[in-house]
């Protein structure tokens, strides 16, 4: 893969509590189409997830993780979006967004800051985003598919032109029954802590 990097970072001497948030940090000042390495000492994957929950500009599909002869892993990570999104109009579709993932949803941001998300969001029959209740508030409209949510204590069904509001703080979570493409607005955009829950789940196979 043909790699601009324009920064490494090397996490090994960080705090493990510091790490994810140095990451995210150096990945933001990045432009379109630069790569971010980052230098760890275990499989990185989880990284990337995170990045996707967090709603931040990392093509997926150029993602990369490679292990050194010492052991060491070296983790390319792509923007797609530049610095200057923020000031220009953006048009895009389903169509050209479409990321489906093998082993969970897929959050493809479309446009981020520190006050909103909007991200394009696909999860294939059987898939989930696990019930979690992270302080933001959430606005959710279903595209393609059907299947079920978890609103505050509720249960609903939910198919193409469901609308979920959720405030900040309450339980929210999605479960497809059929390949599902969303609109998936976030205000604000959440926080590394805010998605732990989520990212605990889904490594051990919870929804809710």
């Amino acid at each position: 893969m043909g790699k601009t990097v324009v920064n490494v970072v090397d996490v090994r001497s960080v705090a493990a509590n510091e790490r994810h948030e140095l990451v995210f940090k150096e990945f933001q000042k990045i432009g379109a189409g630069e790569t971010l390495e980052v230098v760890v000492d275990h499989r990185p994957d989880h990284l990337l997830l995170h990045m996707q929950h967090l709603g931040l500009p990392v093509d997926a599909s150029k993602y990369e993780a490679v292990l050194d002869e010492d052991g060491l892993w070296h983790a390319y990570f792509v923007s797609s979006m530049d610095a200057e999104a923020g000031s220009k109009c953006i048009l895009t579709d389903y169509d050209e967004s479409r990321e489906f993932l093998s082993d969970h949803f897929s959050a493809v941001p479309v446009f981020t800051n520190e006050k909103y998300g909007v991200i394009i969001t696909y999860i294939r029959s059987g898939q989930f985003i696990p019930v979690h209740s992270p302080n933001t508030a959430l606005i959710f409209q279903v595209f393609k598919g059907e299947g079920e949510a978890t609103i505050g204590e509720k249960t609903a069904q939910i198919k193409p032109g469901s609308i979920i509001i959720v405030p900040a703080g309450e339980r929210r979570g999605i479960k497809a029954r059929t390949d599902m493409e969303a609109l998936h607005i976030v205000v604000p955009m959440p926080t590394e802590q805010d998605h732990e829950e989520v990212q605990r789940k889904l490594s051990l196979g919870e929804y809710a």
